[in-house]
């Protein structure tokens, strides 16, 4: 192999892996979008199991005294 066809493949094998971390980057932040959306989701579902706890406890109170 000649040494031009070595540099260009050596300059192309820099492109991918330069690419690789471009793409790992962008899957990276993703995720993390994703993890914080899953949080909200989370939090809001604990919200909102907290308030019907509540609202259960509520109603089962009343009925115990009528």
């Amino acid at each position: 192999m000649s040494s031009p066809e070595v540099e260009r493949r050596l300059r192309q094998q820099g492109a991918d892996v330069d690419s690789l971390y471009e793409i790992s980057a962008r899957i990276e932040g993703k995720v993390d979008a994703l993890d914080a959306k899953l949080d909200q989701v989370a939090e809001s579902t604990a919200a909102r199991f907290d308030s019907l706890e509540q609202t259960l406890a509520r109603i089962a109170e009343r009925l115990d005294r009528g």
